[in-house]
């Protein structure tokens, strides 16, 4: 009976379910998203208690899972990675690809 609540309790407390990840930006969707400026907030949610990397960069999460941080895009396109490690090792890994608009600044004439 011991054994069988244990095993109730680490399935129950989602150790063993694949990792979660709501992404609020960039946005989801089978096209590239454009962004106009160099910098770009990634912002969503993963399970607190899980750890979360950006192109295998480690980013904050606070106690509720939320997370926000500044990414500096190279110009043209941009791969992002998210992923996500629940603590006996499940993964979670997400693509998104921005791409960035390199505008000319204009020259002055003389």
């Amino acid at each position: 009976i011991l054994m069988l609540v244990i095993a109730l309790v680490v399935w129950g407390s989602g150790f063993l379910s694949k990792p979660y990840l709501n992404l609020l930006n960039p946005p989801s969707g089978d096209s590239v998203f454009v962004s106009p400026t160099s910098v770009i907030e990634l912002k969503g949610r993963i399970d607190s208690g899980d750890a979360l990397t950006i192109n295998g960069q480690p980013v904050a999460v606070d106690e509720t899972g939320s997370f926000t941080t500044a990414y500096q895009l190279q110009p043209e396109l941009n791969v992002l990675t998210f992923n996500v490690k629940r603590f006996l090792g499940r993964q979670l890994t997400v693509t998104r690809q921005v791409y960035l608009t390199v505008t000319s600044t204009p020259t002055l004439l003389p």
